[in-house]
């Protein structure tokens, strides 16, 4: 799992895909997990 720091905030996050497609950014609300999110909506 990567990670980035910013100020006093740590954010994990997980990339997959094609490299050449557009991104796309999901957010959780606060107290979620990432796990949360369906895989098939997610792919």
């Amino acid at each position: 799992m990567s990670k980035i720091k910013a100020n006093s905030l740590t954010i994990e996050f997980d990339t997959f895909g094609e490299p050449e497609a557009k991104p796309l950014l999901l957010v959780m609300g606060l107290g979620g997990q990432m796990i949360a999110w369906d895989e098939n909506f997610c792919q």
